[in-house]
């Protein structure tokens, strides 16, 4: 049990650093707090897991996985649900001139493509808009920005997303919440609340077949 603990507070210390950029990213995707948390939480189980792409580092097979896990959820999303908006300036920490007097579209825009990743198209599905109108935001914020900068607008933004403390859980919360989810199971194994639903799914199957069989005999009975 202390192996186990152990390595769990080894990989949370290693990934601790990592928590405001991927928190950021998955809020810019999800444009809420309540999925990016459990996207933020999907990314770290599976970093834990050794689910990650291989011969990547942390950082960025962290980032992989916590943009495939926002995008899915936006997939999936219940368009019903009660999420919290947020404004995109609270996941940069670049210099406020940078995004002096833009659109808040076009300030996620160039976070999703230069700090999260995405190509032009997700962004422009995210944003409602298309992907000749993404490109086309991106170059006139480069053209009006560059000057301001040594660095290229896409440069700042590729190390500029994390979010603000005022949308994003405490490390405090969302380590309990990992050490919750990771359970007492050695990496690569089922998490034992796992495999009891997978036991009780299989209990019920034949439940479920034995009062058929039963049904059956006596619809056919004389």
């Amino acid at each position: 049990m202390a192996n186990k603990s152990d390595k769990r507070q080894a990989y949370f210390e290693r990934v601790r650093p990592l928590l405001s950029e991927l928190f950021g990213c998955a809020c810019l995707i999800c444009g809420n707090t309540s999925e990016a948390e459990f996207a933020l939480q999907t990314a770290l189980l599976a970093g834990y897991l050794g689910d990650i792409s291989a011969g990547m580092s942390l950082r960025e097979g962290l980032k992989t996985a916590v943009r495939k896990a926002a995008l899915r959820l936006v997939r999936e999303r219940d368009d019903d649900g009660d999420d919290v908006a947020f404004d995109p300036m609270t996941c940069t920490d670049a210099d406020p001139a940078l995004f002096a007097d833009e659109k808040p579209e076009v300030i996620r825009s160039a976070l999703l493509v230069y700090g999260c990743g995405l190509s032009v198209h997700a962004a422009a599905s995210l944003t409602d808009s298309s992907a000749k109108a993404v490109t086309k935001m991106l170059e006139g914020l480069t053209r009006r920005r560059s000057h301001d900068f040594e660095q290229r607008v896409s440069t700042v933004c590729r190390n500029a997303v994390h979010a603000d403390k005022s949308i994003m859980p405490s490390v405090k919360a969302i380590a309990a919440e990992f050490i919750e989810a990771v359970g007492d199971d050695a990496p690569g194994r089922k998490p034992v609340a796992r495999i009891l639903s997978a036991i009780v799914c299989g209990v019920g199957v034949l439940v479920a077949g034995a009062l058929f069989w039963i049904i059956v005999v006596l619809l056919n009975r004389p």
